[in-house]
């Protein structure tokens, strides 16, 4: 239930993170004047001497949720320089979108605490959402069920595929402005031949 359960893009920063700290000297340096860095520390350490650091039924450290996500943006902004491959960008990002969507169509995030404390636990994936999928306990509260009275199935199911489209089309906005602009060639035109070089001859 800790924060990389809830944005596990993070390992993959953490990892290039530590990789260029090991690395690179004046990296370190860099750290200890970044505004995010101060910011991340100070913010944990607050959480962190809070008796309820995990925020009570909640998936995912909810206070930390505040910090995940200036953390994800500017991580993902500086290990774009690096080769990072796809595929394992794609698994790991895929995990997360696909854990908080389960806990948000079943449980709506609530997770009691009984369950972490249970013997049977293992992972939150595994343990207590998709038991509650195939059980089809899916949440009634949202908009599609409240207003149209569609079951919550169905509509865990649009707001995935809206979410996706979304993205999508997002991506694709996203390169077709960085793409560089195409200007159409002019076409060839003959050179106009002089009044003065028509001869006689020429016709």
């Amino acid at each position: 239930m800790g924060i990389f359960v809830f944005a596990p893009v993070l390992c993959v920063i953490a990892f290039f993170f530590i990789k260029r700290l090991l690395t690179d000297r004046e990296a370190a340096r860099l750290l200890k004047a970044d505004y995010l860095a101060r910011f991340a520390v100070l913010f944990f350490l607050a959480i962190a001497s809070f008796f309820a650091w995990w925020g009570g039924w909640g998936y995912g450290p909810r206070y930390l949720i505040v910090l995940a996500v200036p953390l994800v943006y500017e991580g993902l902004l500086r290990i774009s320089q690096f080769d990072l491959s796809r595929t394992v960008f794609f698994i790991v990002a895929g995990y997360g979108v696909l854990s908080a969507w389960l806990a948000k169509s079943t449980l709506a995030y609530m997770v009691p605490d009984h369950f972490l404390r249970s013997e049977e636990y293992s992972n939150t994936l595994t343990s207590i959402l998709l038991p509650e999928v195939r059980a089809g306990r899916f949440n009634s509260n949202n908009v599609l069920s409240e207003l149209l009275s569609t079951s919550p199935g169905t509509s865990s199911l649009i707001w995935i595929a809206l979410f996706m489209t979304a993205t999508i089309s997002l991506a694709a906005w996203h390169r077709s402005m960085l793409a560089p602009a195409t200007v159409p060639a002019k076409k060839k035109t003959p050179p106009r031949r002089s009044p003065k070089a028509c001869t006689k001859g020429s016709f």
